[in-house]
């Protein structure tokens, strides 16, 4: 694959990182991520795409394992996230889920109280993992998961397969779920 050679990953294993990174979504958690991640699984490397005030952390951090790619839209951004094994979430979830699983990645996110409506779409052990709020637990379901090609191959067919099924009323559904109950708790 051209972009596997452009940005000299060879065949190591990938995790991907999507989003806007502003230093209020913590991108020091992809370091403590990937630094975990590779004392279980030496060669692998983390792909970062998006922009971002935050990014200079990881810039300065200069880790040979770490590959900025700046935002992506489109093509680039697909192309981009097929090279990687699963996608990771540092913090809050929004539709990068969709995103990651529309070509077919497993998500791997954090359990917190407060992520966007999309987090519905991780059926943990199905399509993706919700773990603690922990980089290095996070770090360790991906070191399990990736190298069990069969368990990957499962997982990544899963979340495809969610990704075609969320139509645009089914995502509405889900966005508007929270407002509606909130309204009737209020009543």
């Amino acid at each position: 694959m051209a972009f596997r050679e452009t940005h000299t990953l060879g065949d190591s294993p990938c995790v991907a990182f999507l989003g806007s990174w502003y230093a209020s979504k913590r991108p020091e958690r992809i370091l403590e991520f990937g630094k975990a991640l590779r004392r279980q699984i030496p060669n692998a490397r983390v792909l970062v795409i998006g922009g971002g005030d935050g990014l200079a952390v990881l810039q300065e951090e200069g880790a040979s394992w770490l590959t900025l790619l700046g935002p992506l839209h489109g093509r680039d951004k697909f192309i981009a996230l097929s090279a990687a094994s699963c996608l990771a979430i540092t913090g809050i979830a929004g539709l990068n889920i969709l995103d990651a699983m529309a070509v077919g990645l497993p998500v791997l996110a954090p359990r917190r109280s407060d992520h966007s409506p999309e987090i519905a779409f991780i059926e943990h052990g199905v399509n993706g993992y919700v773990t603690q709020d922990c980089m290095t637990e996070m770090a360790h379901q991906a070191a399990v998961l990736i190298p069990d090609a069969d368990r990957l191959t499962v997982l990544q067919q899963a979340a495809k397969q969610t990704a075609m099924q969320l139509s645009i009323a089914n995502m509405a559904q889900h966005l508007l779920a929270p407002v509606l109950l909130e309204l009737s708790n209020a009543r």
